[in-house]
């Protein structure tokens, strides 16, 4: 049977967190697509650790159970990260195309000093020129995902009888956004930069990914998301980390002072939990705290690329973590003020199942990155 069009084929873009499973249904496409589904489903404890996934039984039934229930598609597109995840720009002298893949495999190993075997290694051109001696150079940028952590894949989708379309990385389904005619939160086009910075503060992880000229330049990932503030604060106070959770919400900040980042500046936002307490002034003064120290990590990697953040002309931000309160005030207080989270995009439409994508867009940033390759 012939494969279907990019045009027609309708997919689901799916992000396996430890804590939520992500999914966007619609076709795969560059422009003018509509989310025809947008899925958020808890993913069972134990099955899912850092993009890995450890427990196939407990998330075969989730799936069944919560996403198939729901959904058409049986083709599945996979987007994910891990601090295993190699990603480099090379550049190599100008070979055959038929010579390229065996070339930046052993540059790769060379580069890194470790067999490259363990690795499914894929790469992109980004441009042909010159050395200063006149000899033709070729920039590519490589990913190498490990074997174990793709077989994890292909096999969850064997298990499942549907048919793996693509297990890529944040860092590569990001640059759908740079494409030209894309513009986000209604005016910017990141075609008119040429440093675009996107941050994620996750559940799970922080990522900063830096593209220049449409293209590659630097990752860091961290492995410690929000939820690892709440788990902070909770063994501190004897709590579980869902009612640090539910506290926070229940609050929001009436303002931020970069003077005493300690001094409780949260008032309550429902009657669902007793305010002013000392208990209650005590957690939210600690979580003030946390999220500086968590947001201040941000910064120090982006002043390791290149020592200055004013060479980034533009920065972006997205994920989970713009759920609670406080958040953007503070990215753009502690960093710089006229960081933009992404609330649209236009290349992307929410049918009236999807309406969620219009109001948490922030949160599917990676899945529309994804289906947009």
């Amino acid at each position: 049977m012939a494969k279907a069009s990019r045009k027609s084929t309708e997919v689901l873009a799916v992000e396996l967190g430890e804590r939520t499973i992500k999914v966007l249904q619609g076709p795969s496409r560059r422009k003018n697509v509509t989310a025809n589904r947008v899925l958020m489903v808890d993913t069972p404890e134990g099955s899912v650790d850092q993009y890995v996934i450890t427990d196939w039984e407990k998330l075969k039934t989730a799936f069944k159970h919560e996403v198939f229930t729901r959904t058409k598609s049986k083709k599945i597109m996979f987007v994910m990260d891990h601090p295993d995840v190699i990603k480099r720009r090379l550049t190599l002298n100008v070979v055959d195309d038929s010579d390229l893949p065996g070339l930046v495999k052993y540059r790769l190993g060379e580069y890194l000093g470790f067999d490259m075997d363990a690795y499914i290694v894929q790469f992109s051109k980004i441009e042909e020129s010159e050395d200063a001696r006149g000899v033709p150079i070729l920039d590519v940028f490589v990913s190498a995902i490990p074997k174990q952590i793709v077989e994890s894949y292909v096999g969850f989708c064997e298990e499942l009888s549907v048919e793996p379309y693509v297990l890529d990385t944040k860092t590569n389904v990001l640059q759908s956004l740079l494409l030209e005619g894309v513009t986000v939160n209604e005016e910017i086009d990141l075609g008119d930069y040429q440093t675009v910075c996107f941050i994620e503060m996750g559940q799970e992880q922080v990522e900063v990914n830096i593209y220049e000229n449409g293209y590659f330049r630097y990752n860091h990932i961290a492995t410690q998301g929000i939820l690892g503030i709440f788990d902070t604060l909770a063994d501190r106070f004897h709590l579980q980390p869902d009612e640090i959770e539910d506290l926070i919400l229940s609050h929001s900040p009436d303002q931020l002072s970069e003077d005493h980042p300690g001094d409780s500046r949260f008032s309550p936002a429902d009657d669902s939990i007793p305010a002013g307490t000392e208990d209650v002034a005590a957690i939210m003064q600690s979580y003030q705290v946390e999220l500086i120290n968590w947001i201040d990590g941000i910064h120090r990697v982006l002043l390791m690329f290149g020592g200055r953040q004013d060479r980034i002309n533009q920065i972006l931000a997205y994920g989970d973590g713009f759920t609670y309160p406080g958040t953007a005030d503070m990215l753009r207080h502690r960093i710089r003020s006229d960081i933009q989270v992404i609330e649209s995009i236009s290349s992307w439409n929410a049918s009236k199942r999807s309406d969620r994508l219009g109001s948490e867009l922030y949160r599917f940033v990676n899945l529309i990155g994804l289906i947009s390759k």
